[in-house]
């Protein structure tokens, strides 16, 4: 039967099979919490940016736009939409420009944007645990910031896992 089938496959991997569980299904659910995470933390979409803007959706729609055209501003594809997470932004909803440098290489990589997302607001190995969007903005810090993106979005660029940008932007 299929939870037989299942049952054998969750148990198929490691030294033990009766206590193994595929890392493909563990890296999935970290995934998928860190997603969860991150589309509770403060975004805009359109609407809401325009609005902390003071400006019309559609001249929003248009700089949110070109800003990612230019690899200036992350932007994120949410079902049928996009939201532009606003760590990446100033109070008044414009763009951090220490952010600039450290976003450029990831975005032009071409890196699958939840990981950029996720790279840039949790704790990063290649920054001995800091926050990357936090540490950029510390004087002392940014400099490592950059080159970690850098070396991050290299790597994107040249693994086999580097994946194409999000169309619909």
């Amino acid at each position: 039967t299929q939870l037989t089938d299942l049952d054998r496959l969750l148990h198929s991997d490691g030294d033990d099979p009766s206590r193994a569980v595929p890392i493909g299904l563990v890296q999935l659910r970290r995934l998928a919490m860190v997603r969860q995470r991150l589309l509770a933390s403060a975004c805009f979409d359109y609407e809401s940016l325009a609005r902390l803007r003071g400006t019309s959706i559609n001249a929003t729609r248009y700089a949110v736009h070109k800003a990612a055209q230019e690899h200036a501003l992350l932007i994120v594809t949410v079902g049928d939409g996009v939201v532009v997470p606003a760590f990446q932004l100033t109070d008044a909803g414009e763009l951090r420009p220490e952010l600039g440098p450290v976003l450029n290489p990831l975005l032009a990589s071409g890196m699958d944007p939840w990981r950029i997302w996720g790279w840039l607001c949790e704790p990063a190995a290649l920054l001995g645990g800091l926050v990357p969007t936090e540490a950029a903005g510390d004087p002392e810090q940014v400099e490592v910031v950059i080159a970690a993106a850098q070396a991050l979005g290299r790597t994107s660029t040249s693994g086999p896992s580097a994946q194409p940008s999000a169309k619909g932007r």
